[in-house]
């Protein structure tokens, strides 16, 4: 058993003086040492001497003298190990070396990994709605605190060690506020009054489900109705929050019930990042609902809201919507996102979780600005579920100068494009992700190459017209009714060019099917327009006029079907010749460039993770930005024109 705590050193009946060097000093002098060590070598040559009369015992003669003489061996050892943990290296080790070890120990909430359930009884959640569960692991500076004295004066210490708060909220019913437990209110007090002293920017997550939600479906509770014996003597969330540790408050996460947030009369000065979200999976239909009582972020500059404004509503006042430089917002249709987007003129990245539009030929309950508005900021757009440039909802007056990348993760929609206004719009894109789970051809994809013939990226998926999109990126190829400077090279920008395969058409046949009976549809893969269209953006290159890109990333992927693995095989073969290409040429390149071409061809068996590419978002639904809101996109091989680890041809 090893003694470690100082403050148990008194029960161990040792020397006086030992004791005072315990409790003066951590690093030991060298003379407090050597007393420490003399007095370690006679408990050392007493245990030897317990020990060896325990073994000449005479038993069972003896046995009742042997019970004493093993309880003064424990005391012993127990005396023996509290001397070697003072001349123990660890009690050397520097203040701040501990508080960085401290550091490292605690886990924060929403912070990935394994979440474990707090709520005895309650039906899990799939993962992706269990936001901000208490982490399985030790989660504040409290528990170091118990380990002995010197701990404690070290955690209390490290501001750091109380910067992220985890707390639990109930309201009695759906709508009510939420209310803070009469268990958990002294610790909070305690907590915020801590960080109130050392003016430390912290970061608080809320999680306040309602007692009558009933997606918990907890089990009633025999004799109290519709009441719950854990919301006596609680305190609104609202009036615990209102302290001078709200002045340092810099992160909120919150998952709340939309119209019943209740920190309306609660300001939060330093807050720069805010997560919210609802329990509410659907948009509420009752118009008569007013918008949620958010607290004052008068510096609010990052935004994660979920399904948080109602139907054919903009919420003007509910957030400076003009100094925000992140937001992702879900839950809003075309003409709410048209409407937003004017108000977010400092936005320099968002995404968006666009929803079904309502009736459009309803007016909305909102004035919408007419005037001409352009986000000089905005160089990043990221779209999922559906494309907010619809048919009905054109984006008149918009201007996004600066925005280089453009990407969309559609489900079950048609791919829709603002031609009409794609100057403004799109003027500046270098890089494009379309994918859907829609029926997409090459035509569709070439009306909107057109409009963006500056695009360096591409990542598309296509489900038919394979030959007419690739003639169209095949340099050289003259098509029919082309004239001008692109009537033979197009797209003379694109570096990084990444195809999704939908191959319900272009299946190889079984051996046992009748071509006859086949659906005319069906075709061989075009193999040979592939070849085409990569030699020409690498071999062919040199011998083409202008100035042209050559390619040096594709990314081929065929998706899952029982055929995919010939069709990957044969996509392999098929661009293996060109794979660096301009490295075999003995081309000097400039300093840190990447030599010939990189391709990556890959199938279902070759997926790294459970990704769903239509929205791949989901993934970070409950993060702040500064916490990686888009690396889901960024340092995902599946969605990713520069993959790591898929299988690279070579």
């Amino acid at each position: 058993m090893s003694w470690g705590p100082e403050a148990r050193l008194h029960e161990l009946d040792l020397p006086a003086d030992v004791l005072s060097i315990a409790h003066t000093h951590r690093d030991l002098p060298q003379a407090a040492r050597d007393r420490v060590e003399v007095v370690y070598t006679l408990y050392k040559e007493e245990l030897m001497s317990l020990q060896a009369r325990i073994a000449c015992l005479e038993l069972p003669k003896e046995w009742y003298t042997r019970k004493p003489l093993r309880d003064e061996v424990r005391a012993v050892r127990n005396r023996l190990d509290a001397c070697a943990s003072l001349l123990s290296t660890l009690r050397r080790v520097p203040f701040e070396i501990i508080a960085s070890i401290f550091e490292w120990c605690i886990v924060i909430p929403n912070a990935g990994g394994e979440m474990d359930s707090t709520e005895e009884g309650v039906e899990e959640e799939p993962s992706e709605w269990r936001p901000l569960t208490r982490p399985a692991g030790l989660s504040s500076g409290g528990t170091l605190c118990l380990v002995c004295k010197h701990w404690n004066t070290i955690a209390l210490a490290t501001p750091s060690l109380w910067s992220n708060m985890y707390l639990i909220a109930r309201a009695p019913r759906i709508g009510e506020l939420p209310l803070v437990k009469a268990p958990d209110i002294r610790g909070l007090l305690s907590w915020t009054d801590r960080l109130a002293s050392t003016s430390h920017p912290w970061s608080l997550s809320i999680l306040a489900n309602s007692i009558g939600n009933p997606s918990r479906r907890r089990p009633p509770k025999e004799g109290l109705g519709v009441h719950d014996p854990s919301i006596v003597g609680a305190v609104p969330l609202a009036q615990l929050l209102h302290r001078p540790a709200a002045l340092h408050l810099q992160c909120l996460a919150m998952v709340i019930d939309r119209y019943a947030v209740g920190l309306g009369g609660v300001t939060f000065p330093a807050l720069t990042s805010l997560v919210l979200g609802t329990w509410n999976r659907m948009r509420s239909s009752r118009t008569h609902l007013t918008h949620p009582d958010l607290p004052g972020l008068p510096a609010l500059k990052r935004a994660v809201l979920h399904d948080i404004i109602p139907a054919n509503t903009v919420p003007r006042e509910i957030l400076p919507w003009g100094q925000l430089t992140h937001l992702s917002l879900s839950g809003i249709d075309s003409r709410q996102w048209r409407a937003l987007i004017r108000l977010c003129t400092a936005l320099q990245k968002g995404v968006f979780d666009t929803q079904e539009d309502g009736d459009l030929d309803v007016a909305p309950a909102y004035e919408e600005s007419s005037r001409e508005v352009r986000l000089e900021a905005l160089q990043e757009l990221t779209f999922s579920w559906r494309s907010p440039f619809v048919e009905g909802v054109p984006m008149t007056g918009i201007v996004l100068p600066r925005l280089e990348t453009l990407r969309f993760f559609m489900s079950y929609h048609n791919l829709h494009w603002d031609f009409a206004h794609a100057r403004n719009l799109y003027g500046a894109l270098r890089h494009l992700t379309l994918l859907a789970d829609a029926w997409i051809g090459g035509a569709g994809v070439v009306a909107i190459l057109e409009t963006v013939p500056q695009l360096e990226e591409l990542y598309v998926k296509l489900s038919e017209g394979y030959e007419e999109w690739l003639e169209y990126l095949t340099y050289g190829r003259e098509l029919a009714g082309s004239t001008g400077r692109g009537r033979l090279n197009r797209m003379t920008r694109l570096k990084a060019i990444g195809i999704r395969f939908e191959t319900n058409w272009y299946r190889p046949l079984e051996p046992e099917e009748d071509p006859e009976a086949v659906d005319p549809r069906i075709q061989p893969f075009p193999y040979d327009a592939i070849s085409r269209f990569v030699a020409s953006r690498t071999v062919a290159i040199p011998a083409l006029p202008g100035n042209l890109q050559r390619l040096e990333s594709l990314v081929l992927n065929v998706e899952r079907e029982s055929w995919a693995g010939i069709i990957v095989q044969g996509l392999r073969d098929c661009v293996r010749p060109y794979v660096g290409h301009y490295a075999r040429r003995g081309s000097v390149s400039a300093v840190g460039e990447e030599e010939g071409l990189k391709a990556v061809v890959w199938g279902p068996e070759d997926r790294t993770g459970k990704v769903w590419y239509m929205n791949p978002t989901e993934k970070s639904t409950w993060m702040h930005w500064e916490e990686g809101q888009l690396d889901c996109l960024e340092k995902v091989d599946e969605v990713s024109l520069y993959p790591e680890h898929l299988p690279f041809v070579s």
